[in-house]
């Protein structure tokens, strides 16, 4: 059995669809979201459901009531209808005032609720219930230890998954949202999106340790490499194009590789590959007038970076790594 890990990285588009599709297929996976809803739903029972629909990414019900990631929609036997305004949450804080927005919705809907689905340290924060990643991957672990055969491999794929979003969770959850360094990266996005649309950010509330802004929209055609952000790593003082996983293609990149090295270097970082401009560290993100000459600087090589993928370099430098991983 191959033991290469089953993807890079993984975001919460993902774990919406595999969370509809259990909804879908699973009276387990749907006994155990009610579980986790307030009673009286919680002491609800699959075998009550007349019938239900799963949905992705369901559009607001009014001005300013906002988008929930799922909707699941069940008709109860007894005639009641019931909407599950489903929101998920990776590494990113939920944003002021966004489950009330939510209940507005719910309240829209008759008998409505909303579920934060999100890994176990994550502030539930007025939710109706909450759905935790931990519980889905013991969940899909478990029946895939008694299945066997082509679905205990589908169930064991998507436990992994929901693995590789939780160990995303631990070593990038935002704790404690910092006011200062948020109005830093909004005034920082005002600027980049200024430069070029393809260099605007998804700001939210960010930490004191929010110190590497990454641009994941500069590149949107990766030649097959998958997602490859731009980064502009503040205290370091260096802007990195970075492609996961290919630290050792290097020697063979810079071998291949014409590029104006009075610019540019190809390095290693950490398991990464990395083009890379270096700029003037940003040393503190308390003052943003203070640090704008280095922040303008930073923003022009990560301009000069998608400038260079664009006119050509991405297409050589994807041919120069070849499909190795």
């Amino acid at each position: 059995m191959d033991e290469t890990p089953t993807a890079r990285w993984i975001r919460e588009r993902d774990i919406d669809l595999i969370v509809a599709e259990e909804l879908r297929a699973s009276d387990a996976f749907r006994t155990m979201v009610l579980k986790s809803l307030v009673p009286p739903w919680s002491e609800m029972s699959v075998g009550d459901i007349a019938s239900s629909i799963a949905q992705v990414s369901v559009d607001s019900a009014g001005e300013g009531a906002g988008e929930s990631d799922l909707h699941w929609d069940i008709r109860f036997r007894t005639g009641t209808r019931l909407a599950v305004l489903i929101e998920n949450k990776i590494d990113a804080p939920l944003q002021p005032q966004q489950i009330e927005r939510y209940q507005t919705r719910a309240r829209k809907e008759g008998n409505g609720v909303v579920l934060l689905l999100a890994p176990t340290k994550y502030d539930p924060a007025g939710a109706d219930g909450h759905l935790t990643y931990e519980s889905i991957h013991e969940h899909l672990s478990s029946r895939a230890a008694t299945e066997s055969g082509e679905l205990a491999q589908r169930l064991a794929f998507r436990a992994e998954l929901i693995g590789i979003a939780i160990r995303r969770f631990e070593t990038g959850y935002i704790h404690r949202p910092d006011t200062t360094v948020t109005e830093f990266w909004r005034r920082y996005n005002a600027l980049a999106t200024a430069r070029s649309p393809r260099l605007a950010l998804s700001v939210g509330r960010r930490s004191a340790r929010s110190g590497h802004i990454a641009f994941r929209r500069a590149l949107p055609h990766t030649f097959g490499l998958g997602p490859i952000p731009i980064i502009h790593k503040l205290s370091d003082g260096n802007v990195d194009l970075q492609v996961a996983r290919r630290a050792g293609a290097v020697d063979r990149v810079q071998a291949q590789m014409k590029i104006p090295r009075d610019v540019f270097s190809i390095q290693r970082a950490g398991q990464s590959l990395v083009i890379r401009i270096e700029v003037t560290p940003v040393a503190s993100m308390t003052s943003f007038d203070d640090s704008q000459p280095q922040i303008i600087e930073g923003i022009e090589a990560a301009h000069r970076l998608m400038q260079w993928w664009d006119q050509g370099g991405g297409e050589a430098l994807a041919a120069a790594l070849g499909t190795d991983e």
